[in-house]
């Protein structure tokens, strides 16, 4: 039948705003395609920083497999329940820069053996989980094929699809209820519940806290008021014939992250999408026919539009839309082969660059209109205003802490006016070089302020120095040698580049450390 060359793509929308540890989700189904073969198709999500995980647009363009890493093991069916299916490698579909994830697919054909009950499980486990807020360790994802014939249907089932991103970022502090796309070919009833044994989870089993999970729906509600960071969800997506049913027919593994962020912003305050089809649209493509469509994202700064799509679906550069500011779209290709008959999910997300309005020293940047200088205090201890300019493209700069320098540094200044001065005891320049060292013990780097407040702290020394050469202890110069380091380390670095227009300064650094070591030595 004519039908039966057709593909369908059910898409839905999502929006939001914006170490060892790179597991970062994934999903296993199958499809019967004769006899005792099946297409298994798995969905991984990484962290990109990992190199044997990282995509650019080349592997996207150029469909590079991505070697990936451990096995798919048939777990129950197989002649051991270590068989091993198929190695883990897969083609990049998409990734994110900023969250620093990899996302990828792919499809493989088995060959099972037969058994009495026609019943397979599959499973795929390693270590370790991105570093959570609750749970993580060992990663683990079982899914359940039954290949029997079915009575009521006369043919082989089919399982639940599903689709989600690898991340989805909610706003701490705002209550969230979130559908989970599942589509099914038969009809079935789908159920969606917590993953709950050491083979379907492992260190990240049941719910995460004050989550709830409405099962018939598939639809989850959350109370984002925890901590800060990432929390993973470890779902079983599973059909049944009717609605009275107990048993399940297969069961889906579907697991992902959620990213609590800190935001200033409303709750409400979120991304559009506006497209020729509506959530949960179907769309029926024939095969070797090319389906086109524009997505736009309308919002403020919009940085992203994510696609959780088929393999094959290209995806163009984000473009500002016509003559608007506020409204950015691409647009999408995909040509079916025949490989691809049956239900597609096209999960849809925009992000907005609201997702940048606290840096890394947990500034908060306000809405800010484009190519505007936006001033604001200093946070903590700090004394002054920092600076961080919006572009054209609504995107925010890289901010300026030039003038933000801590209470703790202007003491240090003090002491060393004092110590210039002579009103001071030699022991002043072992005080000052270790509380200088304390300060400098952060993970986070320096503010800029606070580096060049450093370099004048230490050329004041060694000014001491070169006058009191009799003074000067091996601790001292031990300790000196350190903060260099320090100052110098990578942590620093976008602070260092902040300060291109002030080298006099780290010149004076540098001939304050030659003297030091001169008077020692």
């Amino acid at each position: 039948m004519y039908v039966d060359s057709l593909v369908t793509v059910l898409i839905l929308f999502k929006l939001t705003s914006v170490d060892g540890s790179h597991f970062r989700g994934g999903m296993i189904t199958w499809k019967h395609t004769d006899n005792q073969q099946i297409d298994i198709t798995y969905k991984l999500s990484f962290n990109r920083e990992d190199e044997d995980h990282f995509c650019d647009v080349l592997d996207l363009v150029n469909g590079e497999l991505i070697e990936g890493e451990g096995s798919l093991i048939c777990y129950t069916g197989c002649s051991s329940i270590s068989t091993t299916l198929s190695d883990m490698s897969y083609y990049c579909t998409d990734f994110n820069e900023e969250d620093k994830w990899t996302y990828g697919r792919r499809t493989v054909n088995v060959t099972l053996p037969r058994t009495s009950n026609g019943i397979y499980q599959f499973r795929y486990s390693s270590c370790c989980w991105v570093s959570l807020v609750e749970g993580g360790s060992n990663w683990s994802l079982l899914s359940t094929a039954n290949i029997t014939i079915r009575e009521d249907i006369g043919r082989v089932n089919s399982p639940p699809t599903s689709s989600t991103p690898p991340v989805i970022r909610l706003k701490q502090g705002c209550y969230y209820s979130l559908t989970i796309p599942v589509e099914d070919e038969d009809g079935d009833t789908i159920r969606c519940r917590w993953a709950n044994s050491y083979e379907e989870c492992n260190g990240r089993c049941y719910s995460l806290s004050s989550i709830v999970l409405n099962k018939d729906k598939c639809v989850f509600s959350y109370n984002a008021t925890g901590s800060e960071g990432l929390y993973a969800v470890a779902l079983q997506i599973e059909d049944f014939p009717t609605d009275k049913a107990v048993q399940e027919l297969s069961s889906i593994a579907l697991q992902f992250v959620l990213h609590v962020y800190k935001s200033n912003e409303s709750c409400e305050m979120k991304p559009l999408l506006e497209t020729l089809q509506n959530s949960n649209d179907v769309v029926y493509i024939p095969v070797s026919t090319t389906y086109n469509q524009t997505i736009i994202a309308r919002g403020y700064g919009i940085s992203e539009i994510i696609l959780n799509s088929p393999k094959e679906m290209l995806k163009s550069e984000l473009s500002k839309y016509g003559t608007s500011n506020d409204r950015w779209y691409v647009n999408v290709t995909w040509t079916p082969t025949e490989r691809d008959i049956g239900s597609h999910i096209l999960c849809i997300m925009a992000v907005d660059s609201i997702r940048e309005n606290v840096d890394k020293f947990n500034t908060t940047w306000s809405i800010t209109a484009e190519n505007t200088l936006a001033t604001t205090d200093c946070t903590g201890e700090y004394t002054g205003n920092a600076s961080r300019y919006c572009n054209s493209g609504g995107k925010w700069q890289e901010p300026a802490y030039t003038n933000c320098i801590s209470k703790s540094m202007q003491h240090l200044r003090t002491l060393t006016a004092k110590l210039l001065s002579g009103d001071s005891v030699d022991t002043l320049v072992s005080t000052i070089l270790e509380e200088l060292e304390n300060i400098t013990n952060g993970n986070n780097g320096l503010r800029s302020g606070d580096l060049l407040t450093s370099s004048a702290v230490l050329n004041d020394i060694a000014k001491y120095v070169t006058e009191h050469k009799d003074t000067l202890t091996v601790g001292q110069i031990q300790i000196f040698g350190s903060l260099c380091d320090k100052l110098l380390d990578d942590s620093n670095h976008k602070s260092w580049e902040e300060l291109n227009n002030e080298v006099m300064i780290i010149y004076q650094d540098m001939n304050a450390s030659n003297r030091f070591c001169q008077c020692y030595f």
